[in-house]
Order: structure tokens, then C-alpha cells, then sequence
């Protein structure tokens, strides 16, 4: 027993010496070889997450800040990514507007307002996109597309 003691003082003296925790080893790695994060590292960048509900009514601007309309829903593929915003565009006060389907890569955030997104699309891009019917298979719009995709992201 008492050979273990002064085998194990010995070990723990040898780490001291060299600058080492019990179970660190000298890469700076623990022993499941998982990097520590060093102190002059930043800390990983966070993602911001938006909810649905948080997008709703949201404004959509144009690339030139003019109004093109307001996200009424938001459409996802089976696997629940998004894939398209549906945006009321035209008429007044809700009476003449059409709703359309933008595709989620073809929007943005804008830099400087949390409650607008900006469409990278043309104002005609989007009068001609076909509208949104309810029981009808939804075509999305996208500058990668020609005059559109489905929700699902085909062409």
C-alpha cells in the first residue's frame, strides 16, 4: 500500500513539474481528446433563431427599400426547414392584394430594422409570380428558379 502512495505522490509531483491536471494530457487535450477551449479564443458566434409567429406581419421591402408587402405565413418541407415565406403584395388596406410564395433563400433580414426582410428579387418578379390558392400546390419564387418552384423546393 504504501508503495501505491508514493507512486501515485510521485505521479501528481511529475504533473505539477510540468504543468499538467491529472487527466489532461500535454496537447491540452482531456482524455476523451476533446480540445479546450483556450482563453484568447472568442467564444463560438451564436445563431439567432426566429420563430414562425416572430416573422408574421413582418414588412417586405425590395432591394431599392420599396414596400412590397407583409409575410402572412411561412411554408416548411416535410423535414420542417423552410423553404418559402407567403406575402400579401398589392391592393390596399387588404382589398385587391394577391399572396405570393418567395423563397426563403431569395430573403433577408434587413441590417438595420428587426422588423422588415428584403426580398433580392425585382418589384416584376414579384407581380408576375403566381399567387397563392388555398388546396392548390404552392409555386415559389426564386432568383435561382425560372418562374418558380414548389414549397418542396422543385421546379
Amino acid at each position: 500500500m504504501r508503495a501505491i502512495s508514493e507512486t501515485l505522490r510521485a505521479t501528481v509531483a511529475v504533473f505539477i513539474a510540468i504543468g499538467l491536471s491529472p487527466g489532461m494530457a500535454d496537447d491540452g487535450t482531456s482524455p476523451g481528446n476533446v480540445p479546450q477551449r483556450q482563453a484568447s479564443q472568442p467564444p463560438p458566434e451564436k445563431t439567432v433563431l426566429w420563430s414562425a409567429e416572430s416573422v408574421m406581419g413582418k414588412t417586405v421591402v425590395t432591394r431599392t427599400g420599396e414596400r412590397a408587402g407583409r409575410v402572412v405565413d411561412v411554408l416548411a418541407d416535410g423535414s420542417g426547414a423552410v423553404q418559402a415565406a407567403v406575402v400579401e403584395v398589392g391592393g390596399f388596406l387588404g382589398v385587391g392584394s394577391r399572396r405570393i410564395a418567395i423563397a426563403w433563400a431569395d430573403l433577408r433580414f434587413a441590417s438595420d430594422k428587426r422588423d422588415t426582410l428584403v426580398v433580392e428579387l425585382p418589384r416584376e418578379r414579384l407581380s408576375e409570380a403566381p399567387e397563392v390558392k388555398k388546396g392548390e400546390p404552392v409555386v415559389a419564387i426564386g432568383a435561382n428558379t425560372g418562374k418558380g418552384r414548389g414549397a418542396d423546393g422543385t421546379n
